[in-house]
């Protein structure tokens, strides 16, 4: 009967999860709610974060994620750029116009970075549980 109980909890866990995701894609509320039910309920989901390149900048130069999330860089400059880090933990390739390039954050911290040709471009993902 106890095993029939906890079955019977995590369906209700999971049909609840799925509920809140169509009705925040259907009425446009943000995905933070389902973040924070799934986060009751001990579910972490991981995630993807895009920061565009423009304008010789990273205009959303100052973002927060969860462990496990996967920050990629677009750059929709003409010139070259890429992503270092201020301590060295991690260094992307130069990328083109409509290139790409990913890191995903593992570790709890704050990660500053910068445009290895252009050091004036600056930017800092916060990783927090």
């Amino acid at each position: 009967m106890k095993k029939l109980s906890i079955g019977i909890g995590v369906v209700v866990v999971a049909v609840s999860v799925f509920v809140a995701v169509v009705l925040a894609s259907k009425e446009g509320v943000g995905f933070a709610l389902v973040r924070e039910l799934m986060a009751s309920v001990g579910i972490v989901a991981r995630e993807e974060i895009t920061v565009e390149i423009a304008n010789m900048a990273f205009p959303s130069s100052t973002i927060t994620v969860r462990p496990g999330t996967k920050v990629t860089w677009v750059n929709k400059d003409v010139a070259r750029h890429n992503v270092l880090a201020d301590d060295g933990s991690f260094k992307t390739e130069l990328i083109g116009r409509g290139e790409s390039v990913s890191v995903t954050f593992q570790k709890e911290g704050a990660f500053s970075y910068y445009c290895g040709p252009h050091p004036f471009m600056k930017g800092v993902v916060t990783v927090v549980e």
